[in-house]
């Protein structure tokens, strides 16, 4: 008749494996859980970039971006260099302010 003395030594990394499942479950539900964003529901900060164009031309310097950021109503502003990869997810409370290579705006925009 056979024994089973295997089962105890295979069992330590077996409750492992399963505590690892375990940890990682229980983390993917904490983000399911947060609320997410309401269908419709507005920002205080909504990006206007006609109200910058007066930059097109200028020279992006910190106060120049922040005068951008402030007229357009956003929250917070980017700069985007030639070539600079960027995420492209639209933000509605962003200003994008492109740049040539000799740092001069080039385009305002919202995103």
């Amino acid at each position: 008749m056979p024994t089973f003395r295997r089962t105890p030594r295979l069992a330590l990394p077996a409750l492992l494996g399963l505590g690892t499942l375990v940890a990682c479950s229980t983390m993917a539900q904490t983000d399911e859980t947060r609320d997410p964003p309401q269908p419709g529901a507005v920002s205080s900060a909504q990006c206007d970039a006609d109200r910058a164009a007066w930059a097109i031309g200028q020279q992006a310097s910190a106060e120049v971006m922040e005068r951008i950021r402030a007229d357009t109503g956003s929250s917070k502003a980017r700069l985007i260099r030639p070539g600079q990869m960027v995420t492209m997810e639209y933000d509605g409370t962003r200003v994008n302010v492109d740049v040539d290579d000799r740092n001069v705006i080039t385009a305002v925009r919202c995103g």
